[in-house]
């Protein structure tokens, strides 16, 4: 979506608003934000797991 495989990105992301850091043309902030939701929902899910089971 930041127009790795594309010819212009999708996103338009303000250079004021975001790190200048990047995994290929993904912010930073981008990569973390998406590792905190599927970890929370990770940890949510194995805390019901483990709370029912026993």
């Amino acid at each position: 979506m930041t127009g790795g495989f594309t010819e212009a990105p999708i996103v338009w992301y303000d250079d004021l608003e975001r790190t200048p850091f990047r995994f290929f043309t993904i912010p930073a902030e981008d990569v973390l934000y998406s590792f905190m939701l599927i970890g929370l929902n990770v940890s949510i899910y194995e805390w019901l797991k483990n709370k029912i089971s026993a």
